[in-house]
């Protein structure tokens, strides 16, 4: 634990790109001969790191799927607890920088694990949106890797004239978000209702051509 300890701070300070076994020893206060026995090698330190993040990411989504609520609030909230997460992770924003610099085995598989997992949570919002024809994997996409390059990047530059590095564009991008959800759920419901007159029009011998004319 004080190796990893000490692998949070290090990275805190520096990234991941940077780092080597010595600088963990000198931060952990320890030597090189005990991190090898502990994990092996370096990039068994970096793994048990990775597994980490990996573990605290699960447990929300876990969360978020044992509650079984698939209402539009929830899928705001959730929206809303990604930016949340990350914005107070440091570690999980670096995770994320490393992993879209440095092309290896092991960032691809922490990427692979993350998006294994963010699956299951869209398999579970699919059941919200079915029949509605939204494509809510490609929609939460958007919206998730908006949220994280905004959070990667709000300190370099206002994005667009909204400055993310303060509170008042955080609030606004809660506010959006909040909207967005807003604005699916009344997508949703005027698909359905369109797919219901259709149907209706189909019934009473209305040629297929006028009923997509007419519903434009």
């Amino acid at each position: 634990m004080d190796i990893l300890d000490g692998m949070a701070r290090l990275v805190q300070k520096e990234g991941f790109c940077q780092l080597n076994i010595s600088k963990l020893a000198k931060e952990s206060q320890t030597d090189v001969n005990a991190i090898l026995r502990c994990f092996g090698s370096f990039e068994g330190v970096l793994k048990a790191f990775l597994y980490q993040l990996e573990g605290r990411y699960n447990f929300r989504q876990k969360g978020c799927l044992e509650t079984n609520n698939q209402s539009i609030e929830e899928y705001s909230d959730f929206l809303q607890q990604i930016l949340d997460d990350l914005r107070l992770d440091y570690p999980a924003q670096q995770a994320l920088r490393w992993e879209t610099s440095d092309t290896t085995p092991l960032t691809n598989g922490y990427a692979y694990s993350r998006e294994a997992s963010d699956k299951q949570m869209i398999d579970h919002w699919k059941v919200l949106f079915d029949g509605s024809g939204l494509q809510i994997d490609v929609i939460t996409a958007i919206l998730a890797g908006g949220i994280r390059y905004i959070i990667l990047n709000r300190k370099h530059a206002p994005m667009y004239g909204v400055d993310f590095a303060t509170r008042e564009g955080m609030a606004q991008l809660k506010d959006t978000l909040s909207q967005l959800g807003d604005m699916l759920a009344k997508q949703k419901e005027e698909i359905k209702l369109k797919q219901k007159i259709a149907a209706r029009m189909k019934e009473k011998g209305v040629p297929q051509e006028l009923i997509d004319e007419y519903l434009k």
